[in-house]
């Protein structure tokens, strides 16, 4: 959350985050949870995981 706390809503999201990367759902930011989560957001922004080019999606959009 924007405020820095961990809080119930942020302990809900890291449990939610965790089950649905196939960890142990027990609302701790681990090492391990950091690190899913930094893969994850690298995914996000590059495209890997669904295989797109977002930067090449992006330059054809800008040429149409």
């Amino acid at each position: 959350n924007k405020s820095g706390i961990m809080d119930e809503a942020t302990v809900a999201a890291v449990r939610k985050f965790q089950k649905e990367s196939g960890l142990y759902p027990y609302g701790v930011l681990d090492y391990t949870t950091m690190q899913k989560l930094d893969k994850s957001v690298v995914e996000y922004i590059t495209g890997v995981k669904n295989n797109e080019d977002l930067q090449l999606q992006k330059a054809i959009e800008l040429i149409k």
